[in-house]
């Protein structure tokens, strides 16, 4: 119904469309299309700003601010920030302080990256100020995980590990809360060096997390998460299936990421208005993806650069099964049928959605790892 609503007020410019561009957008980002939702909240900005609503303009610039953090664009983020904060300076005294609460939690974790502690601390108690007594579960997990990361940025690992303890304790959390406080507590106890705990809270999170991206299509956050997840199980032999299931993960995760992107460019046009600079951005984005799919199979190659362990962490060679596709970590081309393996671009368009399976083509298996030389 939002689709068909939007359609209708395409390129008609009113706080109507605005609106519906802001709530569909919403929706959009619990479905897992994130870039859609940017772009949805961006042409509801734009509207609203042109429109002279600044509240709602406020609103549009938090959920985009929300999800440039969430998807480690800091760069933009920053951009973002220092624009609305030069903005808000314009609002009428009794509507600044509500905007700039929108904006609290990006806020938090850009300083957390820029590793500005003072700033950090002030925004997370200002943070927990207001919304210290919320009952919404999403909101008490947010807060916990801000809390933690400074604790942790200050040297109090374990205050850290006491807050994220007592929020998975926390009632009705739902599964992406979950796996974000669980993830936070591996992080924490990896870089305490408590790397025996690590890897067993890394295995435990596999599960959730795949239960996660299936339900939610998150392919960002399985790309973040378990790359992190595989680093870690790889370095002791009796994780290495869990390792594998990790690394797959990742892979499904970039391939995802590529593939909304090349959707939002498809089918946005039909909703609302794209400008020459989203084009771009879209055009850039995807680039860095690509660029974050080499990384992840030099990552691959570099584990499992020992050959007698490069059976532990692949699938055997051959074709898609089960609905998977099969990458190869050398070359990242794709297994199809009668042995061929295909450059990832023709691949990708039909294989949309698919979970991601390592292995190795017979080429670079011919050069990575013979049979042979395992015996020895």
């Amino acid at each position: 119904m939002l689709e068909e609503a939007l359609r209708l007020l395409r390129g008609v410019g009113t706080e109507i469309e605005s609106r519906v561009c802001g709530n569909l957008g919403s929706l959009y980002a619990v479905q897992g299309r994130r870039f859609e939702a940017i772009l949805l909240w961006r042409r509801g900005q734009e509207i609203s700003e042109a429109l002279g609503l600044r509240l709602l303009t406020a609103r549009h610039g938090a959920n985009l601010c929300g999800s440039y953090a969430a998807l480690d664009l800091w760069s933009v983020l920053r951009e973002a920030l220092q624009a609305f904060a030069d903005r808000i300076e314009s609002f009428p005294p009794e509507e600044q302080e509500g905007a700039r609460e929108l904006f609290l939690w990006p806020r938090v974790y850009l300083a957390l990256h820029d590793q500005d502690l003072a700033a950090a601390e002030t925004l997370v108690a200002d943070f927990q100020r207001i919304h210290g007594d919320a009952e919404d579960p999403r909101t008490r997990s947010l807060s916990a995980a801000m809390q933690a990361d400074l604790l942790a940025a200050s040297g109090d690992r374990e205050g850290a590990f006491e807050v994220l303890r007592e929020a998975e304790a926390g009632p009705d959390l739902s599964l992406m809360d979950r796996v974000y406080v669980a993830y936070q507590s591996f992080h924490h106890l990896k870089e305490a060096g408590r790397l025996d705990e690590a890897r067993q809270r890394a295995a435990d999170l596999l599960e959730p997390m795949e239960a996660l991206v299936h339900e939610t299509g998150a392919g960002d956050l399985s790309i973040t998460l378990t790359a992190d997840l595989a680093g870690v199980l790889a370095g002791d032999p009796a994780y290495a299936e869990a390792a594998r299931r990790a690394l797959d993960l990742a892979g499904t995760g970039v391939l995802r990421c590529i593939a909304e992107l090349d959707a939002a460019a498809r089918r946005m046009p039909e909703l609302c208005a794209l400008p020459a600079h989203d084009v771009a951005w879209i055009a850039e984005l995807r680039v860095a993806y690509q660029r974050e799919q080499q990384a992840l199979i030099q990552r691959v190659t570099e584990l499992t650069d020992d050959p007698r362990g490069a059976p532990l962490l692949f699938h055997e060679t051959g074709p898609r099964e089960d609905g998977y596709i099969r990458i190869c970590a050398w070359c990242s081309r794709v297994a199809v049928t009668n042995g061929r393996w295909l450059p990832i671009a023709h691949f990708l368009p039909g294989g949309y959605g698919a979970p991601v399976s390592h292995g190795i083509c017979r080429d670079c298996r011919a050069v990575a790892w013979r049979p042979e030389e395992t015996a020895t």
